[in-house]
């Protein structure tokens, strides 16, 4: 009888699985596959179809098995790893761990509580400047600047590290406490969301543009210079009137000048300062304007004509009484008069 071959069985055995989870690593807002040099389940008895991973919670990103998001409770094989179907995008967010938990299944056995880890390379993010909105103030007072006023922000930077940077303040005081901050001062977000540091004091002149320019830095980066407007509101000053009267020889005339009739008043331009002639008449002469167009009672000039010299009196040759006219000043809503011009 020839060589036989006796088979010996084995029978009764079920290996634990092994398990690589090496985690991988990201750039900030980028897109990573997973490998099988980074996550590998093998049981000897299963082959990678049937080596599952169940997914039981995702952190700081998506995972995706080809285009499809993976949520808990969603399973993917390591033969989907090997085919280089699973990837991690990391949301952008530097803050936190990430990565996701998952258990990992094999025939009769499970791998349970285990996280795969994906560590952010952080880039350096440019800070933003999310709220400019200004800051409204009573004429000669001052108003305490707020986050809702003006707030900027850097992923990689605490709000005591962004810096905001003055470079020109215009129209009234900016003060740290009782400390006033001029030209490469500095004051930070930090101190902005306290609310009760930084101030503006309005200078009570309420003529032309009031804030300050800043630039804003955080870490490495810098923003273009801007600019910070505080809005004067609720002033409303009483208008200054001179009214010396001028003097002309009998029957000729005389331009009317700002030594002579003015008006001065802070809200208002002098193209909307108005003299409104009141009557009943120009007494003892005529009063033109430009020479071409006579003024009556009921007409009106303004305080930019008087500046310009268009404003004249021609004297009727009649020596007797008081020559002149009655007048009204407007500004606004304040109106001064009417006093009588001679």
């Amino acid at each position: 009888i020839g060589p036989q071959f006796f088979e010996v069985r084995v029978a009764g055995t079920d290996d634990e699985p092994t398990l690589l989870n090496a985690g991988t690593s990201v750039e900030e807002g980028g897109t990573v596959t997973i490998t099988s040099s980074m996550l590998h389940g093998e049981d000897e008895e299963t082959p990678p179809a049937e080596v599952v991973f169940t997914v039981t919670g995702v952190t700081g990103g998506t995972l995706f098995l080809g285009t499809t998001e993976l949520g808990p409770g969603d399973t993917f094989t390591q033969e989907d790893v090997d085919a280089g179907l699973i990837s991690f995008k990391d949301d952008g967010d530097t803050s936190g761990t990430e990565g996701f938990d998952f258990t990992m299944t094999a025939g009769n056995h499970t791998v349970s509580d285990q996280k795969f880890v994906v560590d952010v390379s952080s880039s350096d993010d440019t800070p933003e400047l999310l709220i400019n909105n200004g800051a409204d103030v009573a004429e000669g007072q001052s108003v305490d600047l707020t986050a809702g006023m003006l707030s900027a922000t850097d992923e990689e930077t605490d709000p005591a590290n962004v810096v905001f940077k003055v470079t020109e303040v215009i129209g009234g005081t900016l003060y740290r406490g009782e400390d006033p901050l001029g030209p490469n001062d500095t004051f930070t977000q930090a101190e902005l969301i306290s609310g009760n540091v930084i101030r503006f004091q309005d200078d009570g002149d309420t003529t032309g543009t009031e804030g300050f320019w800043f630039t804003v830095t955080a870490g490495a980066d810098t923003l273009a210079e801007d600019w910070f407007e505080v809005r004067v509101v609720g002033s409303d000053d009483t208008p200054e009137l001179i009214n010396n009267g001028a003097d002309v020889a009998e029957g000729q005339n005389v331009t009317l000048t700002i030594a002579m009739l003015s008006a001065t008043d802070e809200e208002t331009a002098p193209a909307e300062l108005i003299f409104k002639l009141t009557g009943p008449q120009v007494v003892g002469g005529t009063l033109w304007r430009n020479g071409e167009a006579e003024l009556t009672p009921g007409t009106e000039f303004t305080q930019a004509e008087l500046e310009n010299g268009d404003i004249r009196f021609q004297d009727d040759r009649d020596a007797a009484g008081d020559e002149g006219f009655t007048l009204q000043l407007v500004a606004g809503s304040a109106k001064i008069g009417p006093p009588f011009f001679a």
